[in-house]
């Protein structure tokens, strides 16, 4: 809209800002949820100008309320996390508001969590729940992570054997055995590694990262990094390599120095001179 001002010449006036913040809002872990796992909302949000308030709701109630946000200037994003903890088994929904600084509003898409349980047997008589202790661990170091940190996590999976041993017959002939999750197994993971150096926001690099992994006693695990989708971040491209091995044996109860080592994929083509 353009008005006249008192010395004659025309003055813009600026356009009401109606355009809600986008809002987006995930759990973590992604994966293998149980009723004993402790599980963290992160909502995110975009606008034109400021966000200065995100809600978070489970089954439709709030939670948590950030007024103002985090601020994430890497990314250019506020956000807003809430550590939740245990829920009990079942199905759960949960969904975030943003509103900006003029009062408007944008809702997120209500997305449903499935939580499992322990399958009950029949019994004679009631056996009072026991929760697990996990007395035993794995260790190590991530280097050479050039990517976002929150997109990592190390998985650990009880393992099986298969194959190997030696031929009965001449020439005797010995192949080593290979290892893989066991079907039906269990699943550990550290979604929240230690930074050793905290410069990722400003140089844009994690630095070596600590992981630690409480798993039952007397088990065989295969350990592996894996990728965990954070706010915009894009899945990395490269594989991993083991210092010592991915396999822990279970005569190793507090597996320490079990390190990977980021290796990144070539994306640049051979180039060809020619004289």
């Amino acid at each position: 809209m353009i008005t006249m001002m008192n010395d004659g010449c025309p003055d813009e006036v600026p356009l009401e800002d109606t355009t809600p913040p986008t809002v987006n809002i995930v759990h973590y872990p992604i994966i293998d949820i149980t009723f004993l796992t402790n599980i963290t909302f992160s909502a995110t949000a975009v606008d034109d100008n400021n966000v200065t308030r995100i809600v978070i709701y489970v089954n439709n109630t709030a939670v948590k309320v950030c007024e103002p946000p985090e601020f994430d200037e890497r990314e250019s994003i506020w956000k807003c996390r809430f550590k939740a903890g245990r829920y009990p088994a079942g199905t759960l929904t949960y969904m975030a508001e943003a509103f900006d600084q003029a009062g408007n509003r944008g809702v997120s898409a209500e997305k449903t969590l499935n939580i499992s349980g322990i399958t009950p047997r029949p019994l004679r008589e009631v056996v009072p729940e026991v929760t697990p202790e996990l007395q035993c661990f794995i260790s190590g170091t991530i280097y050479d992570f050039k990517y976002y940190s929150k997109t990592l996590a190390v998985k650990a999976c009880e393992a099986e054997v298969i194959g190997g041993g030696c031929l009965p017959t001449p020439p005797y002939t010995c192949l080593p055995p290979t290892y893989r999750c066991k079907e039906g197994g269990e699943v550990y993971y550290d979604t929240n590694l230690t930074r050793i150096w905290a410069g990722e926001e400003r140089y844009g690099m994690p630095g070596p990262m600590k992981y630690h992994i409480y798993v039952p006693c007397n088990k065989s695990y295969l350990i592996q990094p894996v990728y965990q989708p954070y706010g915009e971040e894009c899945p990395w491209q490269g594989s991993w390599r083991a210092a010592k091995s991915n396999f822990v044996p279970a005569t190793e109860p507090y597996a320490r120095d079990y390190d990977f080592y980021f290796e990144p994929m070539d994306l640049n083509g051979p180039s060809i001179t020619s004289q």
